[in-house]
């Protein structure tokens, strides 16, 4: 049975890598502040816990100081293509995405994201299906 989408927020992602540890995230986040300014690069990640007590993802934007707590690592990081509602306005949007995606990646995930709060942390991460 098909599930209905229509009007849920969703995250394209790409996984970037895994990080034992904040130095580990930190040289990252360095690196990847050089991209950006040349135009390269993500200025958005979700950052996923292995942790098992620290389940809620983290949403991280590169200019803001990466304050995750020491408890969190080990971590998944995805960079996010981008962030969108799915409904039928924006079809065309998402299948630029996903060839944009495929353009530069053999696989990529997508996150229903529709409970993000002021703190920019996601109460749930379930994947979900595109059903376009």
């Amino acid at each position: 049975m098909r599930q209905n989408y229509d009007g849920k927020r969703v995250y394209l992602l790409k996984e970037n890598g895994n990080f034992s540890t904040k130095a580990d995230l930190l040289k990252f986040v360095k690196n990847n502040k050089q991209k950006v300014e040349k135009g390269t690069g993500f200025t958005r990640y979700l950052l996923l816990s292995q942790n098992p007590e620290k389940s809620d993802p983290i949403e991280y934007f590169y200019l803001e100081d990466p304050n995750i707590p020491e408890n969190y690592f080990p971590i998944n990081s995805f960079g996010i293509y981008d962030r969108i509602t799915l409904e039928e306005t924006k079809r065309s949007r998402l299948k630029e995405d996903i060839i944009k995606i495929l353009s530069e990646s053999k696989k990529f995930g997508v996150y229903q994201a529709d409970r993000i709060s002021e703190s920019s942390t996601v109460s749930s991460n379930k994947q979900v299906e595109a059903g376009f």
